[in-house]
């Protein structure tokens, strides 16, 4: 199993001006040799220009994509219907870099039931099946459980239905494992909702969170994308993953999608002198190389402990 990056983790130097070239150049630093595309919304705007030469960097640094991740959410939504069929630019973005499928995320509107959100999400998804068979680019479904939205797909076995509902063989699913553990860690445990995906599961995202520590009130319910062995609380079981990767038979990279070394956004303003003070706000592009590798050595170890490591 090739240890993956999302180009999310790098989201504060993007900002700050680091092209897609320094970026493949900089997660190949560190020893990935696959990311996960996060697409921004010049790749929207420009996607034969973008794709085109995101595919000459990935082959200059001996980098594979073999997924991406759509930009923008909600489309699902009837308010935005509209939109739809402006994603069929991030399936011709991917065609054109070589990337084989994208993530595209449910919607959910407040009060629904489970069968409005699946029949609007199934109405959506199957809309962009033209757009897959005109590219040849996959549709990748992920889980998202949040019962205060709601969303309906704490587990294995709703995505699965999911997929099936769509019924086309370029549509399979992403389990997001921090989304699992935020929402439902207990009543849906991770390697029975891998299991339950089969040969669907074409996809992860693993990051940590501490969804699975209770205190006194109630679960810490924050999508934190925290890498792993990072934190005491973190409440993934990174044995019941990797045991269910590979009990199933999965076949896709193993893919962090992180936030480590990136922009605080929740810190409270420090003002002095009627200016807002930042000088530690976004961490240097050498120090998030540092940290990286040691992030692309806490993998290796993980994927070498249970021997499917590769190179």
């Amino acid at each position: 199993m090739k240890l993956s990056l999302s180009t999310s983790a790098l989201d504060s130097l993007i900002a700050a001006g680091m092209t897609d070239r320094e970026v493949i150049k900089t997660v190949r630093s560190c020893g990935f040799t696959a990311v996960d595309y996060d697409m921004t919304w010049d790749n929207f705007n420009r996607p034969e220009e973008t794709g085109r030469a995101l595919k000459q960097s990935l082959a200059e640094f001996g980098v594979t994509a073999n997924q991406a991740h759509a930009v923008g959410f909600d489309f699902a939504n009837p308010a935005n219907r509209d939109k739809v069929y402006t994603l069929r630019s991030c399936f011709r973005f991917c065609q054109e870099a070589g990337i084989p499928a994208i993530v595209v995320h449910p919607s959910a509107i407040p009060g629904n039931t489970r069968e409005e959100f699946f029949e609007m999400n199934l109405t959506f998804f199957r809309s962009l099946i033209p757009f897959c068979e005109e590219t040849g680019v996959g549709l990748l479904l992920e889980n998202i459980g949040n019962p205060a939205d709601p969303y309906f797909l704490p587990d294995g076995k709703d995505l699965l239905e999911m997929v099936n509902g769509v019924n086309h063989l370029l549509c399979t699913a992403c389990w997001d494992i921090g989304h699992a553990n935020h929402f439902s860690a207990v009543e849906h445990p991770q390697y029975d909702s891998i299991m339950a995906l089969g040969d669907k599961l074409t996809a992860i995202h693993f990051h940590d969170n501490a969804g699975n520590f209770v205190d006194s009130t109630d679960h810490i319910r924050v999508d934190m994308h925290m890498a792993p062995f990072m934190s005491w609380v973190g409440g993934v079981n990174y044995d019941a993953v990797l045991t269910a990767l590979i009990d199933v038979g999965y076949k896709g990279t193993f893919n962090m999608e992180l936030s480590s070394v990136n922009r605080k956004q929740f810190a409270v303003p420090f003002i002095r002198n009627g200016k807002p003070v930042e000088k530690l706000a976004v961490p240097p592009a050498e120090l998030w190389v540092k940290v990286y590798s040691a992030i692309y050595e806490i993998g290796k170890y993980m994927l070498q402990t249970y021997s499917v490591f590769e190179e």
